[in-house]
């Protein structure tokens, strides 16, 4: 009885490798297909979270108070340039 188990198992481990010798290019070529698209999914969701992230901060940061006015103010309503100069040259701020 062994001897007959060990026979078909040797005779399904043969099926087996040749099945997955057949099939290996294309299971590969499956899962590199899925790693890429996955890749390129989880750029765009960065891109789209940091999108988010960047306008999120720009409100947050472009409101500010001051201790002349109570409410929040936009910054470049209140912000007065410098005449910042090296050089002799003007420095734009």
């Amino acid at each position: 009885m062994e001897a007959a188990t060990i026979a078909v198992s040797a005779e399904i481990l043969k099926h087996i490798g040749e099945l997955v010798q057949k099939n290996a290019p294309a299971i590969l070529a499956a899962i590199q297909k899925s790693s890429k698209d996955r890749k390129a999914k989880k750029q765009i969701d960065c891109g789209e979270a940091f999108r988010v992230y960047l306008i999120d901060a720009f409100k947050k940061y472009s409101n500010v108070r001051t201790f002349l006015a109570p409410n929040p103010q936009n910054i470049a309503d209140i912000y007065v340039a410098g005449d910042i100069q090296r050089e002799k040259k003007k420095i734009s701020t």
